[in-house]
């Protein structure tokens, strides 16, 4: 009874993984280094590992899901944590949560690794053999590194599995207006800079606010008509603002299908903010009133935005 209920177990987790056979797997642990051919070489020898299992295979697995960024200690127990941590892995991958994990089950986390670690080599020797998984793969790569457009857009063209949830969940919710982004590093809050964005009732604005540096100190989301403010330490400052409806994150804002302008303040492309004073961009102020004299703009892409 026991060795054909550990069959029946092999199986379940066979059918619950994505078949990888095509996948150029000796050249893909060469890629990666470590332990990961002994850990797969073990878990062929010895079984699927699950709750209570202890061993070399499993800190095998645990120092493969701590490369995955998992915050475990590889002590080869398998435990909750160890658990948790395995289903965290193979639901970021699309991947079915199999409660256990056999030498297929963790082939199948390799490529995926690699993809993680070293995009480049991933490219060279996934795309053929793997094809719209591959896509799908760096995909989810992109989303775990808050590249929502981008993973969108891999995602798109992969095709595969559940790529169109995958695609449509890469596009978020919108933040509360306000400040979304400080820099954890400035000192100082004497300048108070306020944004007033009108005439947008669909769309939304990102402003961010670089550092003479050209590090990003503060960022301001502001959805609709309204306003937001930042509270920023005497300086030079550059202002970029982005307008879109759909949201992708900090990282890539409203993606290709956004406007992006870098704002300008009397020709120039950065302006000098006094620490105990209260300033006021407002965008769009033609539409209030169309005489005013209003910050300049010129057009700028969405990457490197």
């Amino acid at each position: 009874m026991k060795k054909l209920l550990s069959a029946l177990i092999a199986l379940a987790l066979l059918c619950a993984a994505p078949a990888l056979a095509e996948a150029p797997l000796g050249d893909v642990m060469d890629a990666l280094g470590g332990g990961c051919r002994e850990t797969y070489e073990a878990l062929r020898a010895e079984g699927p590992v699950g709750i209570g299992n202890r061993g070399e295979a499993v800190r095998g697995v645990q120092e493969t899901l701590v490369d995955f960024g998992q915050d475990i200690v590889a002590d080869g127990i398998f435990g909750a944590k160890t658990l948790s941590a395995l289903n965290a892995v193979q639901a970021s991958f699309g991947l079915a949560e199999t409660g256990a994990l056999d030498a297929d089950g963790y082939a199948a986390l390799l490529p995926r690794l690699l993809a993680l670690r070293d995009p480049d080599a991933a490219a060279v020797l996934l795309t053929g053999p793997l094809g719209g998984e591959y896509l799908y793969i760096r995909g989810c790569v992109n989303r775990l590194a808050g590249r929502f457009y981008t993973a969108r857009r891999d995602f798109i063209e992969s095709r595969w599995g559940d790529w169109a949830a995958r695609a449509g969940a890469c596009a978020l919710a919108w933040p509360e207006d306000g400040e979304i982004y400080r820099d954890d590093a400035l000192r100082g809050r004497g300048v108070e800079l306020t944004v007033q964005v009108n005439d947008e009732t669909e769309r939304a604005t990102l402003v961010k606010i670089y550092a003479a540096d050209g590090a990003l100190a503060a960022a301001l989301f502001i959805g609709g008509e309204g306003r937001a403010t930042a509270f920023l330490p005497g300086g030079e400052y550059a202002l970029r603002d982005g307008t879109g409806t759909l949201w992708f994150g900090l990282a890539e804002a409203f993606g290709d299908e956004g406007t992006y302008e870098e704002l300008t303040f009397d020709g120039g492309k950065t302006v000098s903010l006094a620490a105990g004073h209260a300033y006021t961009v407002t965008i769009n102020a033609h539409a209030v009133n169309p005489g005013a004299s209003v910050v300049g703009a010129v057009r700028a892409g969405w990457q490197g935005f």
